[in-house]
C-alpha cells in the first residue's frame, strides 16, 4: 500500500509540476485511486516534513513557526490532502463537479460549451437548473439570516451569488436553443 500511495503521490506531484494538477486527480479518481490509504500517507509525508523542519520537539500547533523549504512542502502536501479530501467526498456527485468548474469560468461561451458538453438533453438541464436555484436560495437565505452580524456583507457569497445566477442565464439560453434546435449561428444542433 505504501508504495502504491508514494506511485500516486509522484504522479499527482508531477501533474502539479506541469500545470496539471486537476487532471492527475482527476484520473486517479476516475480510476478508483483515491482513498484513505492515499490520504493516510500524505498525512504521513506531512508528519515527516514538520519532524525534518522543525526537529523532534515539533508539533501539529509549531507549524507555523516553521519556515524555509519545509514550510513551502508542508503547504504543497496540505493542499494536496485537502484537495484529494474533496474529490473522495464529490466522487460520485458530477452536479457538484461541474458546478465547481462552472463557476471558475468568468467567459460566458466557454461556460456555455462547458454546459453543452455535460448535456444533451433539456430535462437534465432543467435538474442542473433546479440544483443551482436551490444554491441561490441557500445563499438568500442565508444573507438573510447573517443580516444582524457583521458579516452580512459577505463579498464571497456576492461573487458566488452572481455566478450562479450566470450560470442559470446560460443555462436558459442553452435550453432555448435546444428547443428550437439552432445554434447562435442557426445551425442545427
Amino acid at each position: 500500500r505504501k508504495s502504491r500511495s508514494r506511485l500516486k503521490v509522484n504522479y499527482i506531484l508531477a501533474g502539479a509540476s506541469t500545470n496539471r494538477l486537476e487532471e492527475s486527480i482527476k484520473l486517479l479518481s476516475d480510476s478508483d485511486e483515491v482513498d484513505e490509504h492515499l490520504l493516510s500517507y500524505i498525512d504521513s509525508l506531512i508528519q515527516k516534513e514538520l519532524l525534518r523542519a522543525g526537529g523532534p520537539t515539533v508539533s501539529v500547533n509549531d507549524e507555523m513557526t516553521i519556515e524555509g523549504i519545509g514550510k513551502v512542502t508542508i503547504n504543497a502536501l496540505r493542499l494536496i490532502e485537502k484537495r484529494l479530501q474533496a474529490e473522495i467526498k464529490t466522487k460520485d456527485r458530477d452536479d457538484l463537479k461541474l458546478l465547481a468548474s462552472l463557476l471558475q469560468v468568468d467567459d460566458p461561451k466557454i461556460r456555455e460549451s462547458i454546459i453543452l458538453d455535460n448535456f444533451k438533453y433539456i430535462e437534465d438541464i432543467n435538474e442542473f437548473e433546479r440544483f443551482i436555484d436551490d444554491g441561490i436560495n441557500y445563499l438568500v437565505n442565508n444573507e438573510q439570516t447573517n443580516s444582524s452580524s457583521d458579516e452580512s456583507n459577505n463579498p464571497l457569497n456576492s461573487n458566488i451569488y452572481e455566478k450562479l445566477k450566470d450560470i442559470t442565464v446560460s443555462l436558459q439560453l442553452i435550453k432555448k436553443l435546444l428547443e428550437t434546435g439552432y445554434n447562435t449561428r442557426n445551425t442545427i444542433y
